[in-house]
């Protein structure tokens, strides 16, 4: 048997069709997390996922859902499979430990989440000191080994808290359905959960000032160059240099991400200075003050003004509900848009940092012929070879993989898999564990037919408000410099990567998510129209064609 027939076999957590339909009733894709993540690497992440959500749907616990199992299909993308809970006896023994919870979670949930970004930060310090570069091919194996029980912790911290705060936006929305008759969609459920900052718009907000800084050091045009000799360029004049010292400052406290989530074989921005040039080039076209600032001091008021308008409309005998609720939905969108910050991209970044000091030895070694390479291995197989690398060549496999990742690429997956249940039964089982992250997140509220407002598109209104203007399709984080002032953004879905378009955009037109989904949590605190869950806005919208999008009715009409 070859070296390259042993090491085939050797990738967890891929779907057998087989064996995985044998005790689970449905498996969904989770196209949000699939999202220009094609790798061997994603099985590492479909682990830790997996042991993250079912620790945090355990602790918290949700009542009718143990978390979810992860998969990958084809090596390219991510199925999900929810626990869901179907003894009314296990349901009601869960419901009374989390009504037991709710209270100490609410009143001390910033304690809690301080302390576990903290913990992570803690972490996380050993592994970004250690001096890779000069360390043995056998330390840097064994440091990789060590780094992913720290993946599989922060995915227990990540999926915890995120269950947390997310099912307590759910109850908070089921309070407002019985009393007030609105629910996630309204503009006045939106007013009473927004206008927070958080440590991802403090980054965005210094992104933003150096972007400010570019003119102040008129170093305009330096900053028309390619983004990757703009660097080079600025250590030539003394400007020049300044500018890069008030980056390389940012970079400390920030850098640690990669330009894509869930998958350290995306650039990280500390690999290279044009990472976040490219994020400044497009706050160089933000005209007037950082958007955000204003919109939070607008939005306090608004929504100040707005819970004194329900509150008097509340049960007398429920007034304390209504309190510690919406304190709870508040959380929602603050750590749903910071915690990446803590989370995914610290270990991204760290994951890719070691492994691409083992691809430059596997190179020297004759191993592999390019470090990236590396990213066709799963960890497993790193951690094999890079014992001793020189004894393995494995372009022939390298080569293989590369090409069995395009084809699999352009395969047409199904939406779900079952043996025993059609599409729509699988969704309604799955909706039954009201499992916070497919709700709210991943699938979404399904959009309801709206016949009379005769629109081009139905979604589901995930920010409020009515914008015009040409749409932009985007379909990944290389293409954000496209975007210009006022044009509608049309895309799969968004992530933190894509935070700088929203201070652009008018509005924006997605094809999945749900109302706590990255994209509609930014529109609602920008003060932008969206609307989610379309299904094929990209497909039947053009690039400049003009387009109007409707928050408030989640409609989307096109004019041209």
């Amino acid at each position: 048997m070859s070296i390259n027939e042993r090491i085939i076999p050797m990738v967890p957590f891929e779907f057998n069709e087989a064996i995985d339909l044998e005790g689970h009733e449905a498996w969904f894709v989770d196209s949000l997390h699939t999202l220009e993540s094609p790798d061997f690497f994603l099985s590492t992440y479909s682990e830790a996922n997996t042991q993250g959500m079912i620790w945090g749907a355990d602790k918290l616990p949700l009542p009718a859902s143990r978390g979810s199992e992860w998969r990958n299909i084809n090596f390219v993308k991510i199925l999900i499979c929810p626990i869901v809970v179907t003894d009314p006896k296990e349901i009601a023994e869960r419901q009374a430990k989390l009504s037991d919870n709710l209270v100490p979670l609410i009143e001390d949930f910033d304690k809690m989440w301080g302390g576990y970004k903290a913990e992570l930060l803690d972490l996380y310090r050993p592994y970004k000191r250690f001096d890779v570069d000069s360390a043995t091919a056998v330390s840097l194996v064994q440091k990789l080994s060590y780094l992913k029980p720290v993946v599989n912790r922060m995915s227990e911290v990540h999926f915890y808290v995120m269950y947390a705060s997310f099912y307590l936006f759910m109850l908070f929305e089921d309070f407002c359905q019985e009393v007030f008759g609105i629910d996630a969609t309204h503009s006045d459920f939106h007013a009473m959960v927004t206008g927070f900052d958080n440590k991802s718009f403090e980054c965005e907000k210094n992104l933003y000032l150096l972007a400010q800084r570019i003119s102040e050091l008129k170093l305009e045009d330096v900053f028309n160059l390619p983004s990757d000799q703009i660097a080079p360029k600025l250590k030539e004049s003394f400007n020049g240099r300044t500018w890069l010292s008030s980056l390389n400052s940012f970079l400390d406290e920030f850098g640690w991400r990669n330009e894509r989530l869930w998958t350290p074989a995306a650039p990280s921005w500390r690999d290279d200075p044009k990472y976040v040039i490219e994020r400044v080039k497009v706050y160089q076209k933000v005209k007037g003050e950082y958007r955000i600032a204003e919109r939070l001091k607008t939005q306090t008021k608004l929504r100040n003004e707005k819970i004194a308008e329900y509150r008097p409309k509340v049960p007398d005998d429920r007034k304390d509900v209504f309190d510690l609720l919406l304190k709870g939905a508040q959380y929602a969108s603050s750590y749903g848009e910071e915690h990446d910050l803590y989370c995914e991209m610290q270990t991204d970044a760290l994951m890719r940092m070691y492994i691409l000091a083992l691809g430059k030895r596997f190179v020297e070694a004759g191993t592999i012929n390019e470090m990236n390479d590396i990213f066709q291995l799963t960890f497993d197989e790193m951690r094999v070879i890079g014992m001793y690398p020189a004894k393995y060549k494995l372009q022939s496999l390298i080569a293989a993989r590369k090409e069995k990742g395009k084809q699999d690429a352009k395969d047409v997956v199904p939406n779900m898999y079952s043996k025993t249940m059609t599409e729509p039964e699988a969704f309604g089982w799955m909706m039954s564990a009201r499992e916070p992250i497919f709700t709210k997140v991943v699938v979404g509220e399904l959009p309801k037919p709206k016949p009379e407002l005769k629109a081009d598109l139905v979604g589901v209104a995930g920010a409020c408000g009515v914008a015009e203007g040409p749409a932009r399709i985007i379909s990944s984080v290389e293409q954000l410099n496209e975007v210009q002032p006022g044009e509608i953004l049309v895309a799969l879905t968004t992530s933190i990567t894509w935070t700088p378009l929203f201070s652009l955009v008018a509005g924006a037109v997605l094809d999945r998510g749900g109302t706590l989904s990255h994209a509609a949590v930014v529109c609602r605190e920008y003060g932008i129209p969206c609307v989610l869950n379309t299904f094929q806005a990209t497909a039947k919208i053009k690039n400049g064609q003009r387009i109007r999008v409707d928050g408030d009715n989640g409609a989307v009409y096109i004019l041209d």
